[in-house]
């Protein structure tokens, strides 16, 4: 088994408002730098053990599109590095 470094990243999809980018965007433009189209995402970072990449990628797309985002609203990306 080889051991796979994980990052799935979490965004609302483009064509949705992002209450929480526009919170931080107005809070920036307060401090007189402004900024435009401010969009907020998360990351979820962890470790898996599979037998190859292809084998981690299945597991990992079965994690973020059942658990991490909800494909109504979500889109995510994968990155995998092996350890």
């Amino acid at each position: 088994m080889k051991v796979f470094k994980i990052s799935v990243k979490i965004s609302l999809k483009p064509e949705l408002f992002d209450p929480e980018g526009k919170t931080i965007e107005r809070a920036i433009n307060r401090l007189g730098i402004y900024v435009n189209h401010t969009r907020v995402s998360k990351v979820v970072e962890f470790e898996i053990e599979a037998e190859d990449r292809e084998e981690a990628l299945e597991r990992v797309q079965t994690i973020a599109s059942k658990l991490l985002s909800n494909p109504v609203l979500h889109k995510y990306t994968i990155e995998i590095t092996e350890k």
